[in-house]
């Protein structure tokens, strides 16, 4: 094996008592102690124990392993692949060895490579669920679908229930449900996960098959935990709000404030949630707006009422207010704006829901001068919150937030202009971010939304570049 200069490596915080004690151990005990350094995340103090040990007994494969491992997360690749190899030739039974090689080949998109070290291993019974879940995961990404199956099937019958990689495989047979145009299965598998175990690992999973269900794929568990994701945020709504409300409008119609049913309220806070891209929705919201502008000023709404309408109001504002503008919606908004300014003027006045909600499904509520005010308001309904939070107290805060924000580009005239319409009409509107739980392999990614269709693998290269 070529010498690795390990100067560059040297850890500084390595006193010299400590270098005069690892000099008097043996090469066991020091790989011992590089395996402590790694568990606490320190690689640089870690291969100097490694490396050590290799001087003293250069014959312990496992050795060169442990410090192959921890270059591997110091982002030394290469030298690290070239560990793992000699390692191999030291000892070329060991399934582990073959293990830690493929992860390498695979994370440094050495696909093809790293199927062959991980079926090695296979064959040198390497019985343990990490090389099950790895070989799977490479199986999919090379669209090898029923090795990737046989994979998954044979690694959850060696894991238990408890440990992340019984998610992982049952995550590679949700995502082969997926290709093969049965969502609904993959579904029903990470649903049944969800019962007894909700970790960042299967919320992942089963976000990630959500975003890709149909209407027809969903079922009242699924609503259960849509509602659940939406009230602890697992995910950004975008990904998982249009199947789940299609499904609602499907089995009870669009939602009425007078015809209340169990899913009701989770269909309103779809609708407070995220853009839903329908047509026929589209024309709902416009039939509700036109009902809610014809009511006579002085109305009194019930804690439903305002509860429908708030959540109109708030998909409208979702939406930008895109729906065809006539002079007389126009006339409305010029008047209704004037009479909340001048009632929030005016210290103790008492401004309804309805004409919240009215204004609020025309225009954003923190166009109106002195809007803050509106947080001061204490409500009953907490539709009206989530309104008000949306349309003034979100606003007020991005503009904060903004003035803290560092200009790094050169100032164009026509900058301040733009930065206007952006902040006037941002797109995407979002409700709240999505959470990343963890990197996805993107020939996964494609997999999934391409079904069976094949495709060129994308491969590892510093000149790929996507938008």
């Amino acid at each position: 094996m070529n010498k690795l200069d390990l100067g560059s490596f040297q850890p500084a915080e390595l006193d010299r008592n400590a270098i005069a004690l690892s000099d008097r151990l043996s090469a066991l005990s020091l790989n011992d102690i590089g395996l402590m350094e790694a568990r606490d995340g320190h690689h640089s103090r870690a291969i100097v124990y490694f490396h050590k040990a290799i001087k003293k007994s250069p014959e312990h494969a496992f050795i060169f392993s442990n410090y192959a491992l921890s270059l591997r997360d110091l982002g030394h690749f290469a030298d690290a692949m070239r560990l793992l190899e000699h390692a191999i030739t030291l000892d070329n039974k060991n399934a582990t060895l073959f293990f830690n090689l493929a992860n390498l080949q695979y994370e440094t998109g050495s696909l093809d490579s790293a199927l062959a070290s991980y079926d090695r291993a296979v064959r040198l019974n390497g019985a343990f669920p990490d090389l099950y879940s790895n070989y799977g995961l490479a199986a999919l990404e090379a669209q090898e679908y029923a090795l990737a199956l046989r994979l998954a099937q044979r690694g959850l019958e060696l894991a238990s229930t408890s440990d992340s990689n019984y998610v992982r495989l049952t995550g590679i047979l949700a995502t082969i449900d997926v290709i093969v145009g049965n969502t609904k299965d993959g579904l029903n598998r990470l649903e049944d996960l969800l019962k007894t175990h909700q970790t960042p690992d299967i919320l992942f999973e089963y976000v990630r098959i959500l975003a890709l269900a149909e209407p027809q794929d969903l079922s009242p568990r699924s609503l259960q935990y849509i509602s659940q994701a939406i009230e602890e945020r697992w995910s950004a709504p975008e990904d998982f709000v249009l199947s789940a409300w299609l499904f609602l409008v499907r089995e009870f119609g669009f939602p009425e404030f007078n015809e209340m049913h169990e899913w009701t309220g989770l269909g309103y806070r779809l609708l407070s949630s995220a853009l839903i891209p329908d047509l026929e929705t589209e024309k709902w919201l416009v039939t509700q707006r036109e009902m809610l502008f014809s009511l006579s000023d002085n109305v009194e709404f019930s804690n439903a009422e305002i509860e429908h309408y708030a959540a109109v109001a708030q998909q409208c504002y979702l939406r930008n207010y895109l729906f065809e503008t006539t002079e007389q919606h126009t006339y409305l908004t010029s008047v209704w704006q004037e009479e909340m300014e001048t009632a929030l003027a005016k210290s103790g006045s008492i401004i309804s829901a309805h004409w919240l909600v009215r204004l609020a499904c025309l225009t954003p509520l923190a166009y109106i001068s002195k809007s803050e005010c509106l947080l001061l308001r204490k409500n009953e309904n907490k539709s009206l919150d989530s309104l008000i939070k949306q349309q003034v107290e979100n606003p007020l805060r991005e503009r904060q937030i903004e003035k803290t924000i560092p200009r790094i580009t050169p100032h164009e005239s026509n900058t301040d202009c733009i930065a206007h319409r952006y902040r006037e009409y941002p797109y995407p509107q979002w409700s709240w971010p999505g959470r990343l739980y963890r990197p996805e392999r993107f020939n996964i990614y494609l997999a999934q939304r391409l079904g069976h269709s094949r495709f060129s693998q994308l491969k590892a290269s510093s000149a790929t570049r996507i938008l």
